[in-house]
């Protein structure tokens, strides 16, 4: 039953994030590559959302801690732990 309520709830989440992706015209450019990085993320193709979460950091004129946050969860997943740390650090500054 449990493996059930996972598959449902990761199914949930996956429709979510693509309305929210085909919704992201109407929000701007930089929510789409957030967006879009998101989705790449949690299907685990993790290089993909790096350049993604890269490309809405270029066009915001924001902090973007979120964005920063997942980048930095993207690299450490990578195994590329100096990176992600400066991420963290930057989400927070």
């Amino acid at each position: 039953m449990a493996n059930i309520n996972q598959i449902t709830t990761k199914a949930l989440l996956e429709t979510i994030l693509n309305i929210l992706l085909v919704m992201s015209g109407s929000l701007g450019l930089v929510d789409h590559w957030y967006l879009e990085g998101l989705l790449l993320y949690r299907r685990k193709l993790y290089e993909e959302a790096v350049k993604c979460f890269d490309r809405s950091l270029e066009l915001s004129s924001s902090k973007g801690f979120n964005t920063w946050y997942m980048k930095g969860n993207s690299l450490y997943q990578l195994n590329e732990f100096k990176e992600a740390v400066k991420c963290f650090d930057k989400s927070i500054s």
